[in-house]
């Protein structure tokens, strides 16, 4: 019976280890999927931008691409998705691979949680935890 107990509890262990986290993180999840296929063509370099779309601003990229809370209102999601070689991002011309069924599934989640962005850790300015009690004094 305790073995039975034991695998049961490493079983729901180990199912809960692999499932999805219950939001999808920008820094993650996102970020990493945009540098790789998209920030070439839509990121930082103006020289480099095409169709005047920025993805690594979220300001810009909502304006152009992205509906939060919406994805199948987003351009974006559109995109990514088109079996048209002449609309799909990445384009067969860049040599980036297309986005995988589960990288779709992960981008359009996040932009149904509402697109949210994080700012890069270091740009963040730090902020003081409180102070922690020890709840009566020592001894108890």
């Amino acid at each position: 019976m305790r073995a039975i107990l034991c695998l049961t509890v490493l079983s729901s262990i180990s199912q809960g280890l692999a499932a999805e986290p219950k939001t999808v993180d920008y820094t993650r999840d996102i970020k990493p999927l945009f540098a790789d296929r998209c920030y070439a063509c839509h990121g930082p370099d103006a020289a480099q931008r095409k169709a005047k779309l920025r993805l690594d601003v979220r300001d810009e990229a909502v304006r152009e691409a992205i509906r939060p809370g919406n994805a199948d209102e987003s351009a974006l999601v559109r995109r990514i998705t088109s079996p048209h070689d002449d609309e799909v991002m990445p384009p067969p011309q860049s040599k980036k691979a297309r986005f995988t069924p589960a990288e779709v599934e992960t981008i359009r989640r996040w932009i149904n949680e509402g697109a949210p962005f994080e700012q890069h850790w270091a740009y963040v300015k730090p902020v003081r935890p409180p102070v922690p009690t020890t709840g009566g004094g020592f001894g108890g």
